[in-house]
């Protein structure tokens, strides 16, 4: 396991010595017991003091030969030190231990038992000084320059509920029976980022938070031509020094890609923290705007703080910065009276609606949440949070939210949004459930600084939200979200939208500017009115939870009460005219919808054994008792009862109610195929329904899966591996154009484009028992470009064994296609049950050739190679042909196809095989 922020570059005067990896440095000191256990320790058996330990050495700190003699080394490291008691103390360099991040509570010590301090909160960086004499009392003692490190794990320090929320188990993540002191549960403890030795010689620079405002007029349209007015770059440049500095004759330095240097001289500074301020203009001639996921490009530009000191040395910090407006719009802009002002001066969240202009553009927010990718920390790694933004974007995700039951992800995520052009909805580490809500406390204004400040230069982030679920009201607890935890965030960055919680059905009554959500430096106080009540804003939903009568799960309703109606054919019926769709009208964003899931036969059969290769697990039901909401405590020993929500519900709805008991190969794979296209399904009806109306936000509930099982997941715990859903996001629903036919025949198309489009609207009718072919409609559509532009058609009414193929065809060529079906697979088991034409070979360079004589629904391809394929989930009708490409996983730079693990291990379902 990988420490995922062993690549992360953290400056703060020197280069790091030493990284102490999570999965290396792991084990446990007991008077009973002097053993060593290899592995990350779980807090089911935490009766003991854990102890993590390593060495580092203290000449590399200070630049010496690590090849020379000991006793010299020793000897200049005295006098680099002035061990001696030199005269000159402020050249004496400060030598600190630096945890980026340590995971529950623990006390920390340097050579074996000097105390340095205690850490409480997993999201903060802790920097702890060591005396020169403790040093000078090693080397003295140890005649060595290795220094050596142990933090000491204890479960009875309070953490006050400061780490990964969802440690003990979610409804997508294993459950631990452990608590702490307050409750919380817990899984897991240790060093999760880096911790290094550094050297501080007079000042440091800690964070460089470069801040961007927009100095022309609010844009209102497009800028497709670029900016029309500059731009001006605040950047805050934080210092510690080590003692109280006077004629330094010093100066900060702040040089760009896109302006002159500016140089600004320093005198003084006071020991400890210090916040300097440089700026700069960036002319609208010399830059270019950064945009969103296919709406322009992701420019970005790097900045350099330099530092020098009255020796005239300089250290430099480089940051990327990109340069675009961003808005949070809840008032009608479109409409001027007394309720609705669009200036800078008016404040408070309005009631019409939400959605983000960016760089004057109203952009329709399409992704999903994310959970943290692994409940053990030390196995995140720098590249699979790359392949996780990657893959959001390949299937046309344009925002991701960073769900605050999780953590603060690794750097190569935020940079990999910046690079794509993913924004985000960025929540502060809190939820209510499971003891994790704030408090005003030191530490925690601490942790939301340090947040901030680390991610400000980030383009990608567009609104800090205060926490996930909260429903923050005045005159209550949780007022504490308003009055603390983002009054600290916008204290730190007036230049985002804030947000009170996710979801908020009204957002704020003072505290932000109307026009743009960003804070405006009054009291921040949530608004709450009977419109807000009625047409919130913002909410969560729908989900689809799986169930079962017979056999419980920690997840799900007892008694399998919790049925669902796919909505097949989709039901427009409350969906507004055309007049009375776009921004002008009262509109919504919806931040949290999904329905739960299983992961691919490949995912989960290795972590099962081959007796409970079943639904069922191959077993008798555990005795469950409900606990909490959703959550069950379950007691047996049924394999599968510990993996979140079943599934029989799904599949009964879409399949039919057989085989939910059957073990074995064949079964567990027909069962986990039809439980993920069942989730595809009734998602894809949820997001065209929603785009049938005035949504400018369709955040599924949740992008990543926390372990190889159950959860709610569009792609499995590897994120280059997708389920159905993801394939069908990215063909299907998360383009700009989209065509859709529901009950009864009515069909529309929508625009959500920068671009006006123009073409001819196909609409082809397959049927499943015969194969034969149906013309519906060929019609001439012209949409202007896209703030939601619908337009709707009648077809006649489509037989309940159709399929229908929607195209939108410009130029002769196919730009868009969809499927719509008027009937649940279920009803078609004696029309299509055993019609298996489809034949395929793969080519030696690894393509897949796929024909079939028959309707072929839903055509799945799965392999043991981690990766995806070009296309999966798919529909070919009768006598196509089909060329599908496999995608392997980048890790490492390796691209390389094992094509005979690729042919033995290629598996191709289609429905057909199992109804």
């Amino acid at each position: 396991g990988m420490n995922f922020l062993r690549d992360r570059h953290i400056w703060m005067g020197c280069d790091t010595i030493s990284v102490m990896d999570a999965a290396e440095y792991c084990g446990f000191d007991d008077d009973d017991d002097d053993s060593f256990e290899v592995g990350n320790p779980n807090l089911e058996f935490r009766t003991r003091t854990w102890i993590y330990r390593t060495h580092v050495d203290l000449a590399s700190v200070l630049h010496e030969d690590w090849s020379s003699d000991d006793a010299r080394i020793r000897s200049s490291i005295q006098r680099q030190l002035r061990l001696n008691h030199a005269d000159d103390a402020s050249s004496i360099p400060r030598i600190s231990l630096v945890l980026e991040g340590v995971k529950m509570g623990a006390h920390v010590y340097i050579h074996d038992d000097y105390f340095l301090g205690t850490v409480t909160d997993q999201f903060v960086r802790y920097s702890f000084d060591v005396p020169s004499e403790v040093l000078r009392m090693m080397l003295m003692e140890t005649g060595k320059s290795t220094v050596e490190i142990r933090v000491e794990f204890d479960p009875c320090i309070d953490t006050m509920g400061r780490f990964m929320a969802c440690s003990g188990g979610w409804d997508w993540a294993p459950y631990s029976r452990s608590g702490d002191l307050r409750g919380s549960s817990v899984f897991s403890f240790g060093i999760v980022k880096e911790a290094y030795l550094i050297a501080v010689r007079q000042v440091a620079i800690t964070h460089v938070v470069p801040h961007i405002t927009y100095l022309g007029e609010y844009p209102r349209s497009p800028l497709l031509n670029g900016p029309e007015s500059d731009f001006r770059v605040d950047v805050n440049v934080h210092l510690y020094a080590n003692n109280d500095i006077n004629f330094l004759d010093g100066e900060v330095v702040l040089q760009s890609e896109f302006a002159e240097p500016i140089h600004q001289s320093i005198q003084t500074l006071k020991c400890g923290h210090n916040k300097i301020t440089v700026s700069m203009i960036a002319s609208k001639d010399s830059i270019d705007l950064w945009w969103p996921l296919h709406m322009g490009p992701q420019s970005l530009y790097k900045i350099q703080v330099g530092f020098r000191d009255s020796k005239h040395e300089m250290q430099w910090v480089d940051k990327n910065i990109g340069f675009r407006t961003s808005a949070l719009v809840t008032s009608n802009e479109f409409h001027h009276d007394k309720t609705n002002k669009n200036d800078y001066d008016t404040e408070g969240s309005g009631t019409h609606g939400m959605y983000f202009r960016i760089n004057g553009a109203i952009v329709w927010c399409r992704g999903a949440n994310v959970v943290p990718m692994d409940q053990l920390e030390g196995r995140m790694s720098y590249e699979s949070h790359r392949s996780l933004v990657q893959s959001a974007a390949e299937a046309g995700m344009n925002m991701l939210r960073v769900w605050g039951g999780g953590a603060i992800l690794p750097s190569s995520f935020y940079n990999t949004c910046d690079e794509l052009g993913v924004l985000l909805f960025h929540d502060m580490m809190y939820v209510e459930e499971q003891n994790h809500p704030p408090r005003v406390t030191f530490v925690q204004e601490e942790e939301l600084r340090f947040t901030v400040r680390e991610l400000a230069s980030h383009p990608s982030i567009v609104i800090w939200n205060g926490c996930n679920e909260c429903a923050v009201q005045m005159g209550t607890s949780s007022e504490i979200y308003a009055s603390f935890v983002l009054r600290v965030v916008s204290e730190e960055d007036k230049t985002r939208s804030i947000w009170p919680s996710s979801p908020s059905t009204s957002g704020w009554k003072t505290g932000v500017r109307t026009i743009d959500g960003w804070p405006n430096g009054n009291l921040l106080t949530t608004a709450t009115t009977a419109s807000s009540e009625k047409h919130p804003v913002e909410y969560h939903g729908p989900y689809w939870h799986g169930s079962s009568a017979t056999h419980p799960a920690v997840n799900g309703p007892l008694d399998g009460s919790d049925e669902f109606k796919a909505n097949i054919p989709v039901d427009f019926d409350g969906s507004p005219d055309a007049s009375k769709i776009g921004p002008d009208h009262r509109n919504q964003f919806i931040s949290e919808f999904g329905a739960s899931v299983f992961s691919s036969f490949e995912s989960m059969s290795s972590l099962l054994n081959e007796s409970n290769w079943g639904i069922h697990g191959g077993a008798p039901p555990d005795e469950c008792d409900q606990y909490y909401e959703n959550m069950n405590l379950c007691n047996g020993t049924n394999a599968m009862a510990e993996r979140n929500y079943p599934c029989d519900s799904m599949i009964r709805e879409f399949w039919g109610d057989h085989g939910f008991d059957d073990v074995g190969l064949e079964a567990f794979q027909r069962q986990l195929y039809q439980c993920m296209l069942s989730q595809a399904l009734v998602i894809k009806s949820e997001i065209e329904s929603q785009r049938s109306m005035n949504t400018y936000g369709s955040l599924i509930w949740q992008l990543n899966e926390n372990w190889p099982t159950g959860g709610w997941g569009c792609i499995e715990h590897d994120p280059r591996r997708w389920k159905p859903l993801m394939y069908f996001l990215s063909k299907y629903l998360f383009r700009d154009v989209v065509i859709s036919c529901g009950k009864g025949g009515k069909c529309y198309i929508k625009n959500n484009g920068l671009f006006r489009i123009e073409g001819v609207v196909s609409v082809i009718g397959c049927s499943v028992s015969s194969g034969v072919k149906t013309e519906y409609s060929t019609m001439p559509i012209a949409l202007p470009t896209g703030e939601g532009i619908i337009e709707w058609f009648d077809i006649m009414e489509p037989n309940e064994d159709d399929v229908l193929i929607l195209k939108f065809i410009s130029g002769g060529e196919v730009l868009y296609e969809n499927f719509s079906i008027f009937s649940t697979p279920k009803n078609w088991r004696h029309s299509i049950s055993n019609k298996t034409g489809l034949q395929y070979s793969i080519g030696e360079g690894g393509d897949i050739h796929l024909i079939t004589d028959e309707i072929a629904l839903w055509v799945t391809l799965s392999t043991r190679v981690i990766g995806r394929f070009s296309d999966n989930a798919f529909i070919m009708l009768p006598g196509e042909e089909k060329v599908v490409k496999f995608i392997p996983a980048e890790y490492e730079g390796l691209m390389e196809i094992n094509l005979t693990r690729l042919k033995e291990s290629l598996r191709i379902e289609h429905a057909a095989m199992y109804l």
